[in-house]
């Protein structure tokens, strides 16, 4: 167990350039998870932290071949980044260009408003419709493989979304 002087010393030795360097990695950090959090990156994170471990017991319990694979993984590991993340680069370095903002509680009620509008109606000419709301399962890699509209959320707008025929159903 380390002794508390030790860490009193060392955080008293600390400069505040040091202290904005750690608030600086912390916040980029904690962006990369909330931007890669709900979608297929996480998976990949993982799937790169079993990598690095597996390489680490290599080393450690001298198995050469592993070992002699994994090193030369680990050369081409920022080729390999760039290659598995380019959807979540693209869609970070978007995000940062936009710096969006939350939306205000009314617009947020009135988008809730239409949709059930919608929803009342498409029940009564009996047309089904799947609406999913983001919350804690992010939805990015869906919205990424659809049509993109630039519009404002309407009772009219869904119920042409959702009517058989039309270019934007299904």
């Amino acid at each position: 167990m380390p002794d508390f002087t030790q860490i009193r010393d060392f955080i008293q030795t600390m400069r505040w350039q040091d202290w904005v360097d750690i608030l600086v990695v912390t916040f980029i950090i904690y962006q990369a998870i909330r931007v890669m959090r709900g979608t297929r990156s996480m998976q990949m994170v993982a799937g790169l932290a079993v990598g690095l471990a597996a390489y680490e017991l290599s080393v450690r319990f001298q198995l050469l071949t592993l070992n002699w694979i994994l090193s030369n993984f680990l050369t081409y590991i920022i080729l390999i980044l760039v290659i598995l993340f380019q959807d979540d680069i693209r869609r970070a370095l978007t995000q940062m260009a936009r710096l969006t903002f939350s939306r205000a509680g009314t617009e947020l009620v009135s988008t809730v408003n239409e949709v059930v509008r919608a929803a009342f109606q498409m029940a009564e000419h009996r047309v089904g419709a799947l609406i999913a709301f983001e919350r804690e399962v992010g939805l990015k890699s869906y919205i990424e493989v659809g049509t993109t509209l630039d519009a404002l959320v309407s009772d009219d707008l869904i119920l042409s979304i959702f009517k058989p025929g039309t270019p934007l159903h299904d």
